[in-house]
């Protein structure tokens, strides 16, 4: 019974230290979440679509700017209320006579319409458009390194043009498709004074690239602590349990 005692308090204390500590501390939000956080940025020389198809890649005007993203994925929970991912997109670019500041702050945590998932707001290395029936089949596959859907804030020239737009933002380094694409109002057109409706622009190189690979390593080592530490607890009250049951045959004999 004394050993059992140990080995419960063991399996206690096991437990209430896993459930104190984080997943990375070192990159916890500012309000207390240990979502998985990646970064992007691109700058310079890119290109922008017009016409009434927002991709028809083949119809485009040159544009010139700056885009910085971060973003954090708080995991699967039950609910998009507890689960609404964290996002800010800051562009400023020029195309024509004409300049642009976009503010995306506010994650899109489901589809507007409920065509597809959106994974509350950001998703990592997944696929998306071509065939696979999330956003767009006019755009080829891609597994975007990193994928959000927010509501935008655009100003043209100064004027706001847009305070709740519908966007997505795409960052790819491999596949068919490179760079930084920053989509608002194209699939899904939303309230924008553009002339063509959307905004649809690409910078064709990323920049600055930063994703969590060691926040989820730590998860993993932190798991696997957790399942060995059961196991072991386990395996020895399976083994007290064998050897009560030998000594009280022993007694019967």
């Amino acid at each position: 019974m004394k050993k059992r005692r140990v080995i419960g308090v063991a399996g206690l204390g096991m437990l209430a230290v896993l459930l104190a500590v984080p997943a990375e501390h070192a990159h916890a939000q500012s309000r207390g979440t240990d979502g998985l956080i990646a970064t992007a940025r691109a700058s310079g020389e890119g290109m922008r679509v017009t016409g009434a198809d927002p991709y028809a890649m083949n119809s485009t005007v040159p544009m010139n700017g700056t885009i910085a993203i971060q973003t954090a994925e708080m995991g699967n929970r039950w609910s998009h209320v507890q689960n609404t991912d964290a996002l800010r997109v800051s562009a400023e670019f020029t195309s024509g006579d004409a300049a642009y500041t976009v503010s995306i702050d506010k994650p899109m945590p489901r589809h507007p319409l409920g065509k597809y998932t959106t994974w509350s707001g950001v998703a990592y290395e997944h696929e998306m458009h071509g065939n696979t029936g999330i956003g767009t089949g006019k755009l080829p596959k891609v597994r975007p390194e990193i994928a959000l859907w927010g509501w935008a804030q655009v100003s043209r020239n100064g004027e706001v043009i847009a305070r709740e737009s519908p966007a997505h933002v795409m960052v790819m380094t491999e596949g068919p498709i490179k760079g930084v694409m920053l989509e608002i109002g194209t699939e899904d057109r939303g309230p924008i004074a553009e002339p063509d409706g959307y905004i649809n622009v690409m910078w064709p190189k990323v920049e600055a690239l930063q994703m969590p690979e060691g926040q989820e390593r730590v998860r993993q080592i932190i798991g696997w602590i957790a399942i060995v530490g059961f196991v072991v607890l386990f395996g020895g009250l399976a083994i007290l349990d064998r050897n009560d049951v030998s000594r009280a045959r022993a007694k019967k004999l």
